[in-house]
């Protein structure tokens, strides 16, 4: 398997996913929007212009999806948090989540080498 060339690799939405902006409709009214790529409004088939309902800036987004995040945890909802992970983890719902597990799991990694220098000398 080959790599893409440049120019097949197409840009990538909010989440990650590769987008065509060519089929997405123009939206420079609200260029601070989350979904708002390159003038492009990557979220509804038409843009929704102006007065938009479905417009969010995306530290509002950012902000939203945290505390849907801690409040789905808070309720033990995991099967919505494996649902939504993609989104909540690709707007940095899960930051210090993902920074504690790496912390640990660094933790655990220099106690398993103690451990086996420990054995050894034994």
């Amino acid at each position: 398997m080959s790599r893409k060339r440049i120019n097949e690799v197409k840009p990538l939405d909010v989440i990650g996913e590769p987008i065509d902006l060519d089929r997405c409709p123009d939206c420079h009214d609200n260029p601070d929007c989350f979904s708002c790529i390159d003038g492009k409004c990557t979220a509804l088939n038409e843009s929704g212009g102006r007065n938009c309902v479905f417009y969010c800036p995306r530290e509002r987004a950012i902000e939203f999806t945290r505390t849907s995040y801690h409040r789905l945890k808070e309720k033990g909802r995991v099967d919505l948090i494996l649902k939504y992970m993609k989104l909540f983890s690709s707007l940095g719902a899960m930051d210090e989540e993902i920074t504690d597990f790496v912390k640990t799991t660094d933790e655990l990694e220099m106690f398993k080498n103690e451990k086996r220098l420990t054995d050894d000398r034994n």
